[in-house]
């Protein structure tokens, strides 16, 4: 017996048309206007949200093209990318949002996730730092930096008689990539 669809609450349907009408206003404007890069950036973002993946990269790309000092385009650009699997250029799109803006928080947290999640721990450590040194009180990068720090088995956390580390919630948690941030 086949699989009935999930029913969908009125509430996403209501979000699903929403989205579909400002994609549709995004490209009757960008008609009129096709330079416009912010326009061109709400076209980008609303697809994203609909989840057309695809077409919101060729958006942000579109956006760089237009107008380069747009850096919450390179940011998202790259959060697309990384959901992609496509890392190395996640982290070139988070690389080129901080030569723009070198205090942009989400592209350098973002940029420390990835690097973690590829292994490379000393560059994802440097980027928690210095979110930190902006932003001592910040939360989240000393949750990372901990994890960085269990990874490479040198966490400062009590131990078990036998010297194994005691578990801690932190070192499971999965790094996963923020959401972009829309202007």
């Amino acid at each position: 017996m086949p699989l009935s669809p999930t029913p969908v609450t009125a509430s996403e349907a209501k979000q699903a048309e929403t989205l579909l009408r400002a994609i549709e206003e995004s490209r009757t404007a960008l008609a009129g206007n096709p330079d416009n890069a912010e326009l061109r950036l709400r076209l980008a973002l609303a697809l994203e949200s609909h989840g057309d993946i695809d077409d919101a990269i060729k958006g942000y790309r579109a956006v760089i093209v237009r107008d380069p000092s747009y850096v919450y385009a390179y940011n998202n650009l790259g959060v697309l990318y990384a959901r992609k699997g496509l890392y190395e250029e996640a982290i070139g799109k988070f690389g080129d949002a901080l030569f723009r803006d070198s205090q942009h928080e989400s592209a350098r947290f973002n940029s420390g996730l990835i690097f973690r999640k590829t292994g490379e721990l000393d560059p994802a450590a440097r980027q928690f730092q210095l979110l930190l040194k902006a932003n001592p009180k910040h939360a989240e990068p000393h949750a990372r930096l901990g994890q960085i720090l269990d990874d490479q088995g040198l966490s400062n956390r009590p131990s078990d008689i036998t010297g194994k580390p005691l578990p801690s919630s932190r070192s499971s948690a999965p790094a996963t990539v923020l959401s972009p941030k829309p202007l």
